[in-house]
């Protein structure tokens, strides 16, 4: 089973990111009475980048592992022969990737971009992929700030060859413009 870890520089970048925002909110929570608009306003922000920083905090530690068996997190494991939907999304942090939307795959630049992505992730600051894998029991939902995250996708494809697989077209074009196709995937609404 070969382990693979989240890129340690954008882990750190998050953990810096939620605990500069708790403590904002802290601060301006601390600022305003309770029990007034603000007062819940900044709760509810104390809430958002606590949940953020505790979730980034949990991706230090955490690990993917795969295999030609299947692919697996601390709590859950998939068998590439039981995957039964994957999902793959770009989410562009570039002006030009808002202005089109997320998970379009018509521009070269996002072409360009998200093959980039998937083979050296933390080097490009355009936006992020994430890849989700459902199988009967499971859900696993990685990015590709995970190292050798083409890896985890090259085995994706050859379970669509093994067995149907659904994958909306989206799903499928991201696949097609990072090098692999999905040959059995069967088409879904979303």
């Amino acid at each position: 089973m070969t382990l693979l870890h989240y890129d340690r520089k954008t882990v750190w970048k998050e953990i810096a990111l939620g605990a500069a925002g708790t403590a904002l909110a802290l601060w301006f929570l601390a600022m305003v009475p309770m029990m007034t608009f603000f007062g819940f306003v900044f709760i509810g922000l104390v809430a958002l980048f606590g949940g953020y920083l505790v979730r980034s905090l949990r991706r230090w530690g955490d690990t993917v592992g795969y295999d030609d068996i299947g692919v697996e997190t601390r709590r859950r494991r998939i068998a590439w022969g039981e995957t039964r939907k994957l999902d793959l999304r770009f989410y562009s942090t570039s002006r030009a990737g808002r202005r089109r939307g997320l998970g379009l795959t018509t521009s070269v630049d996002y072409h360009q971009v998200a093959a980039a992505q998937a083979q050296s992730a933390p080097s490009v600051g355009q936006g992020w992929l994430q890849l989700t894998i459902e199988g009967p029991d499971a859900r696993i939902v990685i990015d590709s700030h995970l190292e050798r995250f083409d890896e985890i996708l090259r085995h994706c494809a050859a379970a669509t060859e093994r067995q149907p697989v659904e994958a909306s077209e989206t799903t499928q074009q991201n696949f097609k413009a990072l090098g692999f196709p999905l040959f059995g995937a069967a088409p879904t609404a979303s």
